[in-house]
């Protein structure tokens, strides 16, 4: 389990005009985005799956246009909060089947070389700064995509993934889809 710790984030949204009026730099477009929650009461929950993580990134990847998210995203922050859960979020984001979460690990898919770098920024089991997770992946992915993520740098991320949870057993969760 990840170890509570104090933090915080801000993101800055403003329309390409509004970024030029000011001299800033466009860091990154959101290209999509998918939230859902599932029933409160555990017992209608099967707490194996994340039904609410399947339902927000089709909605994201439907705003986004992307049909195959392993072979489309290039690269993901992913709320890791517990090393089981991380196996459950590949599968519930449809970059792997359902059951298997361990051999898509084993490929090396998510590592830093591998298919699709997962969570570069060290990921949350290291540190969770509680109810601000979310908007630190997002954050996260905005630095990718626009290329000022230092030696965390995945090398050519155009498109990238930004997940948060909340909520009883994973109740809530949000994607969103950011763009070069």
């Amino acid at each position: 389990m990840a170890t509570e710790s104090d933090g915080a984030c801000a993101v800055v949204l403003a329309t390409e005009e509004k970024a030029k009026k000011l001299g800033r730099p466009v860091a990154a477009w959101i290209a999509g985005i998918g939230w859902a929650t599932d029933t409160y009461h555990m017992g209608d929950r099967e707490l194996w799956r994340l039904p609410s993580l399947t339902v927000a990134a089709r909605k994201a990847y439907a705003m986004a246009g992307i049909k195959n998210p392993l072979q489309e995203i290039d690269v993901a922050e992913i709320c890791d909060i517990t090393s089981y859960q991380e196996l459950m979020e590949y599968e519930a984001l449809g970059l792997c089947q359902e059951g298997e979460g361990g051999r898509f690990i084993d490929s090396g898919a998510p590592f830093s070389q591998g298919k699709l770098p997962v969570n570069l920024s060290g990921g949350m089991l290291s540190s969770n700064p509680i109810t601000a997770v979310g908007l630190f992946k997002v954050a996260e992915a905005a630095l990718q995509v626009s290329g000022r993520a230092g030696k965390r740098q995945a090398p050519k991320a155009r498109v990238a993934l930004a997940h948060g949870m909340s909520g009883i057993c994973g109740q809530s969760n949000f994607v969103t889809i950011l763009s070069k």
